[in-house]
């Protein structure tokens, strides 16, 4: 059963909203401090390839650090999200199978859109196009 005391007069189905709201605001609590952890622990995974790059000779080391430590944070923050995204749709796939496929498309984009928009740029070639070599 579950047992609660709260002050002044309250019905029974009072109780049970009190309590409902108090434990879904605890699961998405839960949930940020997840995704908030995996974030960190990427961006912690992240950082020994930021302090590599610092150590390049000639003075570009940390010119170039200087411009991937905000890229490591943002990738980090973004695989998190859509990490986080993941598990929960997963968690969900039993009991809210529609919930799950929504969620599971959104934090799929939000992977893929980033290497995508990687993928176009690495790509894409140094001359604006239709510029002339001289």
């Amino acid at each position: 059963g579950v047992y609660r005391l709260v002050r002044g007069v309250a019905s029974a189905e009072e109780m049970v909203q009190q309590l409902r709201r108090e434990e879904r605001a605890k699961k998405w609590l839960a949930r940020a401090a997840g995704c908030g952890g995996m974030a960190l622990g990427l961006r912690l995974i992240l950082g020994a390839a930021t302090d590599l790059i610092s150590r390049l000779p000639f003075g570009i080391g940390p010119l170039l650090a200087a411009l991937t430590g905000p890229l490591a944070t943002l990738l980090s923050i973004g695989t998190g999200a859509g990490l986080s995204a993941i598990i929960v749709a997963l968690a969900w796939v039993r009991f809210r199978p529609l919930a799950a496929a929504a969620l599971s498309a959104a934090a799929a984009a939000f992977i893929y859109v980033p290497a995508a928009l990687a993928r176009a740029h690495r790509d894409a070639p140094l001359a604006p196009r239709g510029a002339r070599a001289r």
